[in-house]
């Protein structure tokens, strides 16, 4: 399905507003539609508390969902990002080029709209994005026929954005960096409690079982869009396949138990310290690097890539012979080489590794190329901090735990283990 259909239906959606038309009920929508006419679905988590499932979308990698912003509700899809604490759209101010063919917000168009006479903000990221941003006060919600949306939260509208070059037809943030930002957890439990209790489903004895830790989220993507080197073609996506956990564990989801690692104290990232890692090496087979004092892995939803300091990632592809496409921006290697590549280790703390192999990080350029790129990418800025996108965290079910200050890493039930954490 392309774009140009997909938008049809959002654009159906957001005129319907839940009466759907003969022959246009959420299972013949676009998929990445689709998981937002979903009811969330209620578990028992494994503290014995109810915990809530939402599915999500999964584009190009990255988990994302459609907030609708203002009133009247104009729809927006946007990732899920771990590494900044707003929410935020392009608008119509936007001239950039990455703001041509993007739905824009208008907030001379919303009644809800309140500029915030506050000077503009610019959002930098190390990845290398960039947005700089009006603030407003707005009425935001996720996508859902039924839910009342949030009022007098903060909303950047993005006039000036760059580095977005790869996004096909969603741009924007629903922020979860910080506990200054749109805490998703707790408007995603708000919204699924809602929505049981429209239907009917959920009983105050229920409803008092839901989420023992409402200041958790999960997220579980697992391992679409692999590399297989015996096909040299990415396996089905799963449509469903990517979730977001409110309140606690779902046993449903995981191999075993979580290891939690805590994240740096107060006094040293202030609250720059959601969603970041103390860590002490990287090694990939006979190469070890050592990362300077006072780096963190900073874990970033909003991407894809695995970011690292430029000598590091030189030192790291050296070892395999991948050789930098300047054209491109990666490093490239032959596909059948794969089997030689060692896997990839990061040491948190001193004492939790994680292990990636090759298959997580190393894709072919296109379906059926004998070449291959390497997902790991040189930062673009001037720092020591790595920056785990989802080519890092997408093998694993992750739990970030705001009411505990950790992050968790389990195994995703019913798939191929090829990352592991200990």
């Amino acid at each position: 399905m392309t774009n140009m259909d997909c938008a049809a239906d959002v654009a159906l959606l957001q005129k319907t507003r839940g009466r759907y038309k003969e022959g246009r009920s959420p299972e013949n929508l676009a998929p990445q539609v689709q998981a937002f006419t979903v009811d969330p679905i209620l578990r028992r988590g494994n503290d014995d508390k109810m915990v809530i499932v939402v599915p999500m979308g999964y584009r190009d990698g990255l988990l994302t969902n459609f907030i609708e912003v203002g009133e009247p509700p104009e729809l927006f899809e946007v990732t899920l990002d771990t590494g900044n604490g707003l929410a935020w759209v392009p608008s119509t101010k936007c001239t950039s080029q990455n703001c041509e063919g993007q739905k824009l917000y208008d907030p001379s168009e919303s009644e809800t709209a309140l500029a915030l006479n506050h000077k503009p903000l610019e959002l930098k990221y190390e990845d290398g994005k960039c947005a700089t941003v009006d603030l407003y006060s707005e009425s935001i919600g996720l996508y859902n026929d039924n839910m009342d949306a949030f009022t007098d939260l903060s909303l950047g509208a993005g006039y000036k954005i760059e580095g977005y070059d790869d996004v096909d037809g969603y741009l924007g943030t629903l922020g979860f960096g910080g506990p200054g930002g749109l805490n998703v957890t707790n408007y995603l439990r708000k919204r699924a409690l809602d929505q049981l209790f429209r239907r009917g489903l959920a009983k105050r004895s229920i409803v008092s079982q839901v989420g023992g830790n409402a200041g958790q989220m999960g997220v579980r993507t697992g391992n679409q869009g692999r590399y297989h080197p015996d096909t040299k073609k990415k396996r089905d996506n799963d449509e469903y396949a990517a979730y977001c956990i409110i309140g606690g564990i779902d046993p449903n989801l995981i191999e075993g138990d979580p290891v939690y690692v805590p994240l740096p104290s107060a006094e040293e990232c202030g609250e720059e310290r959601f969603w970041k890692l103390s860590f002490d090496s990287v090694t990939f087979g006979n190469t070890h690097i050592d990362i300077s004092e006072g780096s963190y892995a900073q874990f970033y939803s909003s991407s894809r890539y695995i970011h690292a300091p430029k000598q590091s990632s030189k030192a790291l592809h050296e070892q395999i012979g991948a050789t930098f496409n300047t054209d491109s921006g990666f490093y490239e290697l032959p596909c059948a080489s794969m089997q030689d590549v060692p896997d990839l280790q990061f040491t948190f703390g001193s004492q939790n590794t994680a292990s990636l192999k090759p298959i997580d990080w190393i894709f072919p350029i296109s379906e059926g190329s004998e070449t291959c790129r390497s997902f790991v990418k040189h930062v673009t800025v001037d720092t020591n901090n790595w920056l785990l996108g989802t080519a890092f965290t997408n093998p694993y079910y992750m739990v970030y735990d705001y009411t505990n200050e950790q992050i968790g890493f389990a195994h995703n039930k019913g798939e191929e283990v090829t990352a592991t954490f200990s």
